[in-house]
């Protein structure tokens, strides 16, 4: 179980941000759309970006994603999520900004979930 406090970006450095506006899960295997925050520095970055649960469990494998040139690359992720029955209705998505802190975070994303089966049911 993970403990986290989000802190903001490196200065100067650019920012990511989730696309997706609506940010419901209705599938353990699903797409998340990102781009750079405009409000940011312009300075190229890399992340690492992955899912918990409300009680802070690692949900999802982690993926790297990059701010070259103001273009994010790759711009859309795809997540497997394991879940068990106490995941909880609400995912959280964590943005790391590689070279700080494990524990400091640039963004948590809440994602509603509407996930109808638990993946650990099936022994995925």
């Amino acid at each position: 179980i993970a403990s986290y406090h989000v802190a903001p970006v490196s200065k100067g450095r650019a920012a990511l941000s989730v696309l997706d506006s609506k940010r419901v899960i209705g599938n353990n295997l699903f797409t998340v759309n990102f781009t750079t925050d405009s409000e940011a520095g312009k300075k190229d970055n890399e992340f690492e970006v992955h899912f918990i649960d409300e009680k802070g469990r690692v949900l999802s494998d982690r993926h790297g994603i990059e701010v070259k040139d103001g273009r994010v690359v790759p711009e859309k992720v795809q997540f497997s999520l394991l879940t068990d029955e106490e995941s909880g209705d609400t995912f959280d998505l964590i943005i790391h900004e590689n070279g700080k802190d494990e524990s400091e975070l640039v963004q948590r994303i809440s994602f509603k979930s509407e996930i109808a089966f638990t993946s650990r049911d099936f022994g995925f």
